[in-house]
């Protein structure tokens, strides 16, 4: 009798205690904006998303950010938001935006339980960003000399414009970004920079905008790659110890 008795208190108590974990697990604390969606946000979305960049509206606070709560959770799970269309199944990229599984789920769940606030103190420090750069504070800006007026219809070639940099000094360059003057109509551009010895475009105006039968144009290769522009698109990050030449 002891002994049945004893296995059955044993059996119960592995139930009750299976049955606690369980209810552990259920009972867990629901995610809250401050401490479980910002730092998603700050990561993956604030870069495009605050004043002055492409993003429709600002993600950095928790009022900015509610009355979006259904559409942003909706975007994410669909993974819509953030862009990126790179092949997963082709392995890793450095510079890969996409949210995790796991980050899909905050969101979701932060969501489905009310889309709460939580506790301030939860937050994370706000990034600093450099209005109108993500790079932070450049050391050089070029501009385009003379500015592109496009028309209200028809198809429009590929804008070439030769831009001097009037540089002394060989320099090293670690970070570049590219910056459209009219975002809401500017598809893409990429800049090149053409040796000085390099007879790429040699023939062709400084600083007016031309158009070339062909992608290289005439007498000799394209220049080398420098950085691009497009809608939502992230500097590129130079590991470090690494820099383009930009020669004199």
């Amino acid at each position: 009798m002891r002994i049945r008795i004893r296995r059955k208190y044993r059996s119960m108590s592995r139930a009750a205690l299976l049955f606690a974990a369980l209810a552990g697990t259920l009972l867990a604390e629901p995610a809250t904006f401050y401490k479980n969606v910002l730092p998603v946000l700050q990561q993956h979305c604030q870069s495009c998303h605050r004043p002055g960049e492409v993003g429709p509206m600002p993600l950095l606070t928790y009022e900015q950010v509610k009355p979006f709560a259904g559409a942003i959770a909706q975007a994410t799970a669909a993974r819509q938001m953030p862009p990126w269309d790179a092949d997963p199944s082709v392995g890793h990229f450095k510079n890969d935006r996409s949210l995790s599984e796991t980050e899909i789920h905050t969101i979701a769940d932060w969501v489905s339980s009310g889309a709460k606030a939580g506790d301030p103190h939860d937050a994370p420090k706000p990034i600093r960003f450099v209005p109108g750069w993500t790079i932070g504070q450049p050391e050089l800006v070029f501009e385009m000399p003379q500015a592109f007026n496009v028309p209200a219809s028809g198809v429009i070639p590929y804008q070439y414009v030769i831009v001097p940099t009037h540089l002394e000094h060989d320099t090293w360059v670690r970070l570049a970004e590219v910056r459209a003057g009219d975002r809401a109509h500017a598809h893409h551009i990429v800049v090149s920079v053409r040796e000085p010895d390099s007879d790429w475009l040699a023939d062709e105006p400084v600083g007016t905008p031309f158009t070339l039968n062909s992608y290289r144009g005439a007498g000799g290769a394209a220049g080398e790659f420098l950085a691009g522009y497009g809608p939502g698109a992230i500097p590129e990050q130079i590991a470090p110890g690494e820099a383009k030449l930009i020669k004199a």
